[in-house]
């Protein structure tokens, strides 16, 4: 069983793949989907989803 956190995870990465969540748009910062390149922060601005191409 995953953790709770990796459903969430799941679901928000789910989201940006198919394109529920524009680029540019404003979420909360998850280092793990910083890390695989989904999310972009930006210093005193927030996190936001990344261009995927």
């Amino acid at each position: 069983m995953k953790p709770k956190y990796q459903y969430r995870i799941d679901d928000i990465k789910s989201k940006i793949l198919s394109g529920e969540y524009d680029i540019g748009e404003r979420l909360p910062a998850i280092l793990e989907l910083s890390n695989e390149g989904f999310l972009k922060s930006k210093k005193r601005s927030g996190t936001y989803v990344s261009n995927q191409n």
